[in-house]
């Protein structure tokens, strides 16, 4: 080692006596005839005279001085001491020379150094095993994986441990070396390679990976497969996979070619853009089966031209019989046969239409379709109808029944099939059911006096009465009563003994008489019951419902029970 201390650079030239130390143990004299330490590159440091010696690590030490001044070791912690024999002053100017070489051999180092105070030096004479460093003989430390000795590990330092030098694309924790030169990578990262870590290579456009790029070996590629002349397709070829090849489907029986098999030449891809591109198998499609459900569904078709393996079944429409107007309009005799997807099918056949032969007919079913015109003789309206709409070419009379629900009337009092009109309004009833009468049925019978006073009395004979029967009598009574806006009834002196029939006077004669009433027939009780204001059987009376119930709803109950008089008190 040179010496750096300028201070103590005589006393650097002592550690020539190492011989004497027995340091010889631990170091070896290289072909210089310099002391050096194989084991470690560490500093070492003398105390001499009180001061600290220093020597740079990895150096050679210069020490060949101390035989000529005969320095020596007063012990630990005491220092160098100088002994002369005589040759002294001979030796002097050797000594000096020395001391210029060491001076400027000590500023070559250039590794780190750690200074030893006196206290911490121990006794030069000290010797450690190997593997371990003066200073307790402490054991030297072990470099991690990633790093390698620089030096150290003998005399007074520990080992220098230097990290690898770095490798591009591998962690630190994933170099190994021995030296500053010899650096490798035990795994680089992604996409690099080999002790160096070189990229990967890079598969070219119409290749594929056949085998992965790894730490020992490099990617290998393949070219991307192209399909023969029967296959398509199916998968393409992708930077890890290889493109993947199908037969193309030939259609079965039942389905014809829709769209061909798209190989690489019926879809005039060129490589590469051929393996990167799937494309579609066959398309087989059903042979079209001619739709026919009837005359009655949706238009029907037939088979023009059957099936074949790379041509749809032909269909045609099945001819309609023209029957736009009656006078050319036609009917099938034979609707279309459809046929199938491997026969022909046959198409309609048609017939003039039956025409009507009158006025009196009417068409109840339409030519056309399979079947021929049907007609009918027109109808005739019946009692308790009228002819709403005459008979026509398409539609017979229309006779609606007689609307009950007239303005004034109680229809419902009419017997069954009495009912006549000749239109929705003017409705009557020829035959009203029993005890009511009048054209319309609103009177209704009581047999007892009417229980009012009367307004008007008409002689019928002085009013033009031609009748011979009682029932004409009434009618005549009734009539006159319906003229008078204000008659509510009327009563005839028909001679009855009891309320539960009429009595047996001939009407007809020159004196018999209509009374008028203008009030109600029935009143109200007390406990909010109808009954009869009449009670005399000599008389009937003949109440006008229609007014009666129009003026006060609810005010005639037909319904109500005979009027019977309360027995007399006994005396």
């Amino acid at each position: 080692m040179l010496c750096k201390s300028s201070r103590d650079r005589l006393g650097c030239a002592a550690i020539q006596s190492c011989n004497t130390l027995r340091l010889a143990n631990h170091a070896e004299m290289d072909s210089a005839g310099i002391w050096t330490r194989s084991e470690m590159a560490s500093h070492c440091s003398f105390v001499g005279s009180g001061h600290i010696l220093k020597a740079a690590a990895s150096q050679r030490i210069c020490c060949t001085l101390a035989p000529l001044i005969g320095w020596s070791f007063g012990g630990a912690g005491r220092g160098l001491t100088v002994s002369g024999d005589g040759r002294f002053p001979l030796t002097f100017v050797a000594v000096a020379a020395i001391m210029v070489v060491c001076f400027y051999g000590g500023r070559r180092s250039f590794g780190a150094t750690v200074d030893y105070e006196h206290s911490d030096v121990i006794a030069v004479a000290e010797t450690c095993e190997e593997g371990t460093f003066i200073g307790g003989c402490k054991t030297c430390s072990d470099c991690q994986k990633w790093e390698y000795p620089a030096g150290g590990c003998s005399y007074f330092k520990d080992t220098f441990c230097t990290l690898c030098e770095p490798i591009h694309n591998c962690p630190q924790g994933n170099i190994r070396c021995e030296d500053k030169n010899d650096e490798h990578c035990l795994e680089c990262d992604k996409g690099f390679w080999d002790d160096d870590c070189k990229p990967c290579l890079v598969c070219e456009a119409g290749d594929y990976e056949l085998e992965k790029c790894t730490q020992t070996t490099n990617t290998v590629c393949g070219t991307c497969t192209e399909c023969g002349e029967e296959e398509y397709t199916s998968t393409a070829c992708t930077y890890f996979t290889d493109t993947k090849c199908t037969t193309c489907t030939s259609c079965p029986v039942g389905k014809f070619t829709d769209v061909l098999c798209q190989t690489v030449e019926e879809s005039k891809l060129r490589f590469p853009e051929s393996v990167y591109t799937v494309r579609p198998d066959t398309v087989c499609t059903d042979c079209s089966e001619p739709p026919h459900d009837g005359v009655d569904g949706t238009p029907d078709m037939f088979v023009a031209e059957p099936c074949n393996i790379m041509k749809d079944t032909t269909l045609q429409d099945c001819f309609l019989c023209p029957c736009e107007d009656r006078p050319t309009c036609q009917f099938m005799t034979e609707y279309c046969a459809p046929g199938t997807i491997h026969e022909l099918g046959v198409d309609t056949k048609c017939k003039d239409c039956t025409k009507r032969r009158g006025p009196k007919e009417w068409e109840i079913f339409r030519c056309g379709g399979t079947s021929d015109a049907l007609f009918k003789p027109c109808s005739i309206c019946m009692d308790g109808e009228y002819e709403f709409r005459g008979c026509t070419e398409t539609s017979d009379t229309l006779c609606p029944v007689c609307n009950t629900n007239v303005i004034y009337g109680q229809l419902d009092m009419c017997n069954k099939g009495a009912l006549r009109c000749t239109d929705d309004a003017d409705t009557t009833c020829v035959d009203c059911g029993d005890r009511w009468f009048g054209g319309t049925c609103c009177y209704h019978q009581h047999f007892g006096s009417c229980g009012t006073m009367t307004t008007r009395e008409r002689i019928a004979m002085r009013y033009g009465f031609e009748g011979e029967t009682n029932e004409q009598f009434i009618d005549f009574c009734l009539e006159l009563c319906d003229e008078f806006p204000d008659c509510m009834a009327f009563e005839i002196i028909d001679g009855g003994e009891t309320l539960d029939e009429s009595g047996f006077n001939n009407l007809i004669s020159k004196t018999s008489a209509c009374y008028f009433k203008a009030a109600f027939s029935q009143e109200e009780t007390d406990e909010g019951e109808l009954v009869w204001k009449g009670f005399d059987p000599q008389y009937d009376c003949y109440s006008n419902v229609c007014r009666q119930n129009k003026a006060f709803a609810g005010s005639y109950d037909h319904g109500i029970p005979k009027f019977v008089p309360a027995p007399e008190e006994e005396q």
